[in-house]
């Protein structure tokens, strides 16, 4: 609408004159004090501080809230899907993603690539490289697979949440045990298997150990990925014959200057004993007993 100001002349006459409306002032990042800016993903209206975006400045959220040509009053457009943008945020505040079971990784992935997010991202505690095109998603096909295999065993057992927690608690305490111990004087390396830094949890020994929980191996392999998400080093081990153990052990991490490599799976070197026949890791003693391998 135009606007109309009246104008009183001299000799008493009035005139109506048109006043084009002024226009509004773009507003920039530095007109912001302590409010938050908008994007619009795909018609999804987000709201969040500038100072969040702005903590990782090579992603091209940041580059869009510090352009001088954004204008800050109005929502930014970002073409990304709106169901998951909100899990972009949370990268931006916790550094990893928790989108539901059955959000594709693939498409995560290729929205991560376009916004410019470093080369790995976590989702749902899993390491994933950023690549676009198509080489991610013939890399996440399998893990897609996993993941769902997993969820739909979760899905059917009851009580795992807390039959999981227990185990968390369990193996808590274990290694706060081991660091209480560590003040106490060897004197030699002992060779059993209690002396690896690991955790094993019996699972089958002439009969299941937890028959309300794991009655399978599909739920061992679910309950092993489900450490595996919480960061823990998981392998399920046929080693002592029938007894079926899940050795769990904390990351192996190689840290050199600013940089660090995790090992995502354990280590292990193992020969055959020339008595037995039997897996042993070498330097170990014969499950049997019967003999001394170390020589």
């Amino acid at each position: 609408m135009v606007a109309k100001e009246a104008v009183v002349s001299p000799d008493g006459g009035v005139s109506v004159l048109a006043v084009a409306p002024a226009k509004a002032k773009r507003r920039t990042l530095r007109d912001l004090s302590g409010e938050p800016i908008i994007f619009d993903a795909r018609g999804r209206i987000f709201k969040v501080l500038p100072s969040l975006i702005l903590s990782q400045p090579d992603t091209l959220l940041s580059q869009l809230v510090e352009d001088v040509g954004t204008d800050i009053s109005r929502p930014i457009f970002v073409d990304v899907n709106g169901d998951r943008f909100e899990h972009f945020l949370d990268w931006y505040r916790y550094g990893e993603m928790f989108p539901p079971q059955g959000t594709p990784v693939a498409a995560i992935l290729r929205d991560a690539a376009y916004l410019l997010l470093p080369d790995a991202v976590v989702v749902n505690g899993v390491s994933h490289a950023v690549i676009a095109g198509d080489v991610a998603t013939r890399r996440t096909v399998a893990q897609d697979i996993h993941q769902s295999f997993v969820a739909d065993v979760v899905k059917r057992w009851p009580g795992f949440d807390n039959f999981l927690q227990e185990h968390l608690d369990d193996i808590r305490a274990y290694f706060q045990h081991r660091s209480g111990t560590s003040d106490k004087r060897s004197e030699k390396p002992e060779y059993n298997a209690d002396s690896r830094f690991e955790k094993r949890l019996l699972i089958f020994s002439c009969g299941w150990r937890f028959p309300e929980h794991i009655f399978n191996m599909d739920r061992a392999r679910a309950f092993v990925a489900k450490l595996q998400q919480c960061g823990f080093e998981c392998e399920i081990s046929f080693a002592n014959h029938p007894d079926v153990f899940i050795s769990v052990s904390l990351p192996t991490v190689a840290v050199a200057g600013q940089q660090s490599v995790s090992l995502s799976q354990p280590l292990s070197v193992k020969t055959i004993c020339p008595h037995a026949g039997c897996w042993i890791c070498p330097g170990s003693k014969c499950p049997s007993g019967a003999h001394d391998c170390r020589a």
